[in-house]
């Protein structure tokens, strides 16, 4: 009889095991840019801390367009990188994100965080006059 309740209360605990493993989607979501608004020129968004994210992860951002609906106008975003998170910043080689005019775009590009220092930005840089406006939003989806 004790036998049999210790491997009642075994297959029990084994079972929660397996449940508790596929309750949720083990990506975690950290936010790099949140309604970024972006006009004629360099914009920089802040520092964001990646050091607990692990392996192969993608950047997803949003770009508005030009909300200005200046077809001359073209938005450029580049990811960098630096291990203070106050200077030293380096373009990562990867991602690289599709250039926007007036048409808004979600692009979700794939992202090894493993290859980047502790933080990263992104820098946006809008070419056309002055009036021109874009507004991003971006995030990193990576596993836990």
């Amino acid at each position: 009889m004790k036998k049999f309740i210790i491997s009642i209360l075994a297959m029990i605990s084994l079972a929660g095991f397996a449940i508790a493993g596929l309750d949720v989607s083990g990506d975690t979501y950290t936010t790099l840019a949140v309604s970024t608004s972006a006009t004629n020129g360099t914009t920089v968004t802040a520092a964001v801390d990646i050091s607990s994210l692990k392996g192969g992860a993608k950047i997803i951002v949003f770009d508005t367009g030009d909300l200005t609906a200046n077809a001359s106008t073209q938005q450029v975003v580049t990811v960098q990188t630096s291990t203070t998170g106050t200077s030293a910043w380096t373009n990562v080689s990867a991602p690289v994100f599709a250039d926007t005019a007036v048409t808004a775009t979600v692009e979700a590009e794939n992202f090894d965080t493993q290859t980047a220092g502790k933080y990263l930005r992104l820098s946006i840089v809008v070419n056309g006059a002055a009036a021109v406006e874009h507004s991003i939003g971006a995030v990193i989806v990576s596993p836990r």
